[in-house]
Parts: C-alpha cells; structure tokens; sequence
C-alpha cells in the first residue's frame, strides 16, 4: 500500500496498537500538527476494512519518533557505522539526498545501536580550528551543548567570527 500523503506525525502509536482509539490518537495529533482534513481523510480511509495490526502498520509509515527528523549528514552516518564497526555498510557511500525511507529506517535503528554508548554533542572552537581537526586538539572545548541553537546561544557577544561550532561524538 502506498502512502498518500507526503508528510509524517510526531506521535508513538505503540500504546495504541491493539486499541480502538489509535485512529483518534493518529487523527488528533495530526490536526494538533497542521493536517488538513484532506490529508486526515486520506490517510483514515487508507485503513478501512483493515484489521487492527494492519491499521497499525499503515498509520506507522506515517508517524515519526522525536528525533528522527533532526538532520542526517554524511560525516555522522560516516563516522557512526565506522563505530560499529560496518566499515562497508552501503550508507556510507550513498548519497543522503538519495535515501528512501527504507535507508532513514536503517539508519536510525543502527543509530540507536551506536547511540547506546556515543553521543552527539556540539562544541565552541577557536577560528583557528578546522573541522577535520576537531578531535584532535590541544584544549578541547571545556562545556558541550546538546543542540546546534544552545551552542549558538553560548558564544559570546562580539565573539561571533572568532568561534567555530562543531558537531562532535563523545563517549558517555
């Protein structure tokens, strides 16, 4: 079956699985978040005359988990699956612009593997700085943020185009 509507709700529908009410709960959060009744319609009448489990896993395709929509960049995909160990893994070379969503939902489940024992975390570094440098200097950044905009936030007034932010993965 194929998706009708190119857009995805911020919901866990698995509480719902089995319940009656995982349509309200799907149709709910997704007018909360904008969906036109169009939309709502489309994806509803998607699920007729199937049973519960086939409802669940047509309404799953259109829901996303909090932070699976953050932003994918190769440097991560590239430097988690060489965490792992996948050094030959196909993401490595495949074009992100070109991932399906079998590819995201690959992704973020060898993510969650990775992320078990690494995390991503964005430091403040002099101008001097280069990225490809970031793991290895003398005085590491003595703070690190969890998000890009708390990073942002962080640097000093006036200091603007003397910092240079980083995405880094540490070790927890």
């Amino acid at each position: 079956m194929n998706k009708l509507v190119d857009k995805r709700v911020h919901i866990n529908l698995y509480p719902f699985k089995r319940s009656p009410f995982m349509l309200e709960a799907f149709e709910v959060a997704a007018r909360e978040q904008g969906w036109s009744d169009t939309d709502v319609t489309l994806v509803i009448n998607q699920t007729k005359e199937l049973s519960l489990d086939q409802k669940y896993d047509v309404l799953l395709r259109y829901t996303s988990h909090f932070g699976e929509d953050s932003k994918v960049i190769q440097e991560d995909v590239v430097f988690m699956l060489h965490h792992l160990g996948c050094y030959t893994h196909y993401l490595c070379t495949k074009p992100i612009a070109s991932w399906d969503e079998y590819d995201f939902s690959n992704y973020h489940s060898l993510k969650r593997k990775a992320t078990s024992s690494v995390k991503r975390v964005f430091g403040l570094f002099s101008d001097s700085v280069e990225e490809c440098d970031k793991y290895i200097v003398y005085s590491p950044p003595s703070k690190y943020y969890e998000t890009h905009e708390e990073a942002l936030e962080a640097v000093p007034v006036g200091q603007e185009v003397n910092i240079k932010i980083y995405a880094l993965w540490i070790q927890q």
